[in-house]
């Protein structure tokens, strides 16, 4: 699925799936690695792109949670 289909719920919820587990854990979690250049700043708290991107695509209306 492309980012264009990312919704903004979608991206909070996976911001807060982060925040829950801890950058770590969420990235070994989802097989992440930590972002090297590029982060995305939500409240200004860094979170790795893109697994943020990636995890928020379970999050959209219609999608299976693993």
């Amino acid at each position: 699925m492309p980012l264009t289909d990312l919704t903004p719920e979608a991206v909070r919820q996976a911001i807060a799936e982060f925040d829950s587990l801890g950058r770590d854990s969420f990235l070994n979690t989802y097989g992440f690695g930590k972002a090297r250049g590029y982060f995305l700043v939500h409240n200004g708290q860094a979170y790795d792109n893109k697994a943020i991107a990636g995890v928020a695509h379970q999050y959209l209306p219609g999608r299976w949670l693993l």
